[in-house]
């Protein structure tokens, strides 16, 4: 009788943060839905049983300390923010601390210099994403992207798939998750139909706001052009219409009520054979994954030289790596897109299930690098490949560094406005403020509106710069 294959086992941690307030509180339950969709999209139909996942909740403060992490089995996986690598006394008024102070704490160094090779996954929506150096022996998985974090990845690939031995990944590519059914994928896969069965052509649901400057510009660029998207969608879908119609732009401000509220979001996703995803508060949004899982085909934004709250091209990646998603470069591209797809019906169901393959695939070949790099590194062939050793700042050298970040944040600095009305661009004036009492200073304003142009974020501490 053959033996059986030892079962294989990987160790997952959930890093919470201790509850404060509303804002901890939401923190924690962010990550537990993070930590259901992590399982679900890496649990392949039917279910796998080549591997044992291990969770274990654990809070930061007692997680990142040199003794704990000496306990850390090599292989272990890490699901983290980068809020819970911040010191828990210290709560953050602006841009010019927030990621200094996250690249001279201490628990991001104690985790960089962790004996044992981890994987880690940031989980991070683009309000304050921490900066990884290539010389480290850990994995790091993003979830958020903009172009410099992107052109690591494809740096990162390549390597990954040379032989040269000095060469090797240090960062990959993992959604960014769902907020729908506390992280479950199950009912977005159940609502799937095929595209000509659908009843609505394309739709977005959602609020507008000075926060949300994408969603504003759409219902804009897409005001006058309903009844041409109308005719579109009668060329295309045979099913019986809404009251409302084919196409639904329900982009209203808070406290108000959607014009299409008699449909449920899950409804929506079903009967769309394309969703627009524009981003809102932050740089990635859920919708964009929900709608692949649901089978409607998501429309993004990825234009050719815009930057969203300091991000630059956030849809650059999604679109590189997303087989089946299309993009445009402006919303007002909306109806050129729509009929052009519309010329050819049968290419819109070949795009429908294009993309539910190469989901499948995604979810097959994510799961395998994950489980194969873990159980390398428990068995001691993941190989670090370098010289370099990062050692923590002395509290001496953190001072000093908050003294030159204090002087920096001081210069006068040029901020390219990007949010201003009409359209997504603004007037695309230079304007300039003063880091200490201006833009970047403003105690009110969150580091995901701020400061990420190049010229306004310091450049990366020179102790993670290692050449060894």
């Amino acid at each position: 009788m053959p033996s059986r294959r030892p079962m294989l086992s990987v160790q997952v941690y959930v890093v919470l943060v201790k509850a404060k307030g509303v804002f901890e509180n939401k923190f924690n339950d962010q990550m537990i839905t993070f930590k259901n969709f992590f399982f679900d999209f890496l649990t392949p139909e039917p279910k796998a049983g080549d591997v044992t996942w291990r969770t274990q909740l654990v809070y930061a403060d007692s997680f990142f300390t040199r003794d704990n992490l000496l306990t850390v089995a090599p292989g272990s996986v890490i699901l983290l923010a980068s809020h819970a690598l911040h010191d828990p006394d210290w709560v953050p008024t602006s841009a010019e601390n927030l990621q200094d102070r996250l690249l001279s704490s201490h628990r991001l160094w104690l985790l960089l210099n962790a004996t044992h090779p981890l994987i880690v996954i940031n989980t991070d929506g683009g309000s304050c994403s921490l900066d990884w150096p290539n010389t480290t022996h850990h994995m790091l998985y993003r979830t958020t992207w903009c172009t410099s974090w992107h052109r690591q990845w494809m740096r990162s690939k390549r390597a990954e798939q040379s032989q040269h031995a000095m060469q090797w990944p240090w960062v990959r590519s993992f959604p960014y998750g769902t907020a729908y059914n506390n992280g479950s994928l199950t009912q977005l896969r159940k609502v799937r139909r095929a595209a000509q069965d659908r009843r609505i052509l394309v739709a977005f649901r959602g609020h507008s706001g000075y926060r949300k400057p994408s969603r504003t510009a759409l219902k804009v660029a897409l005001k006058t052009q309903r009844q041409r998207m109308e005719r579109i969608a009668e060329s295309v879908l045979r099913s019986a219409s809404y009251a409302f119609g084919r196409v639904v732009i329900d982009v209203v401000d808070y406290q108000t009520a959607y014009s299409t509220a008699n449909v449920s979001y899950l409804n929506l996703l079903r009967e769309s054979v394309f969703t627009l995803s524009p981003p809102g508060d932050l740089w990635e949004t859920f919708r964009t994954y929900e709608a692949i899982e649901a089978g409607s085909i998501p429309i993004v934004l990825n234009w050719d030289d815009g930057l969203y709250k300091r991000c630059e091209r956030p849809g650059e990646h999604f679109i590189q790596e997303t087989e089946g998603a299309l993009a445009v470069r402006h919303w007002a591209e909306i109806p050129d897109l729509l009929e052009r797809e519309a010329a050819n019906v049968s290419s819109i169901m070949n795009r429908q299930q294009h993309m539910l393959n190469w989901l499948a695939n995604f979810k097959i070949e994510t799961r395998r690098l994950l489980i194969s790099t873990s159980t390398a590194m428990a068995n001691g062939t993941w190989l670090r490949r370098t010289g370099c050793i990062m050692k923590p700042l002395s509290p001496r050298q953190v001072q000093s560094q908050h003294r030159q970040l204090a002087a920096y944040w001081r210069r006068p600095q040029n901020y390219v406005d990007s949010e201003l009305e009409p359209g997504l661009f603004g007037d695309g004036s230079t304007r300039q403020f003063s880091g200490r009492n201006g833009f970047c200073g403003t105690a009110s304003e969150y580091f995901g509106e701020t400061c990420k142009l190049p010229g306004c974020s310091p450049p990366l501490i020179d102790v993670l710069k290692c050449n060894g």
